[in-house]
């Protein structure tokens, strides 16, 4: 798709997690051609206790999905994480895309909101800021035309 956005979806691959952020990319392509690009990713159990901010991309587990750009790719336009495990690589993504990425983060990230361009946290977590914008429930995947089905 040429002149499409690309949209990078990084989730813990769990289904109601993986469902929020895909509900989101999913919402974004329907008004704006799109390619959604999706990486499952966990924690090796030994570096998996650690605190958010210590957290590096090598130290996820074995088999996980590589979500950042190889060396001289593109960064994607927006990206979605969604859940604990996507959290340090998102903020990651923030500061290594230097700008070029879009990065939203669903659900309380129980850090600091500043960290991402913008979180999509449900009205009963009770966030506030200048990057939150709070909805009611969860996103998720359902449209009309799947309810039709």
């Amino acid at each position: 798709m040429t002149g499409s956005l690309s949209i990078a979806v990084v989730t813990d691959g769990r289904a109601g997690i993986e469902n929020q952020a895909l509900g989101l990319a999913e919402a974004v392509a329907r008004l704006t051609p799109a390619e959604i690009a999706v990486s499952r990713v966990a924690w090796h159990p030994l570096f998996d206790p650690l605190p958010v901010r210590l957290k590096l991309p090598a130290m996820l587990a074995p088999g996980s999905d590589r979500p950042f750009p190889k060396r001289g790719s593109p960064w994607p336009d927006v990206w979605i994480g969604t859940g604990r495990a996507s959290l340090p690589l998102s903020i990651a993504a923030r500061r290594r895309s230097a700008g070029k990425t879009f990065v939203v983060q669903t659900q309380n990230p129980r850090v600091s909101p500043d960290l991402f361009d913008l979180v999509i946290a449900p009205i009963h977590d009770q966030m506030s800021g200048d990057r939150v914008f709070e909805i009611i429930g969860s996103p998720h995947r359902i449209t009309p035309e799947r309810l039709e089905r």
